[in-house]
């Protein structure tokens, strides 16, 4: 069982909340011993989206790799101006290269959501994503978290408030038992298909 985390935001500092949260995420996981891996896309340098796919940087086949060895996501972005930040909707666009494939973009991976800003409407992010997610194929997990920043963390600015800390050990156990729920069925297939 392994979970890929795509923090979406430009940012670049261990200190800034996409960090913290894809961090906390992170350790969850770990505690139950699923192996996780994080992409920050502020680290990344994926170019402009184009369409001469025969000219297409290493980075661009590396990100789209990752994102399709890993059945199990949860995407994390801060409310921008009413959707996701630019460089996260240009790298899963990034996805088009795997259009002519058998299996092509993120056909049945299992995606998860969690979205900040501050304002009322930050469940515009996880809804965007969740279109984003669909298009791609994917099918989205019944359960993301929407933050209202100035609410996520005790007055340290460390630590998560107990409300929010309840959220994510949620939908990490709720991805866990998916996880689980679907190898017991692939199991189960392929243990009908040998008797058949």
């Amino acid at each position: 069982m392994k979970v890929l985390l795509i923090n979406g935001t430009p940012d670049q500092n261990p200190q800034f909340t996409s960090y913290k949260i894809t961090q906390h995420i992170i350790e969850l996981f770990e505690k139950q011993g699923v192996e996780t891996k994080a992409i920050h896309l502020g680290e990344k340098n994926i170019p402009m989206l184009h369409f001469q796919f025969d000219q297409i940087e290493n980075q661009v086949h590396d990100f789209c790799n990752t994102l399709r060895d890993y059945d199990y996501h949860i995407w994390l972005s801060p409310l921008y101006h009413g959707g996701i930040p630019g460089i996260f909707k240009n790298a899963l666009d990034w996805l088009e290269i795997t259009s002519k494939e058998d299996r092509p973009y993120l056909t049945k991976h299992k995606i998860a959501f969690v979205s900040w800003g501050d304002g009322l409407k930050v469940s515009q992010g996880i809804l965007m994503m969740d279109l984003i997610a669909k298009s791609l194929r994917a099918e989205t997990n019944t359960f993301s978290i929407p933050i209202l920043r100035k609410e996520l963390f005790e007055e340290d600015q460390e630590r998560l408030k107990e409300n929010y800390q309840a959220n994510f050990d949620y939908l990490v156990n709720d991805m866990i038992q998916q996880m689980a729920h679907d190898e017991w069925k692939k199991n189960n297939q392929s243990l009908q298909a040998k008797q058949e």
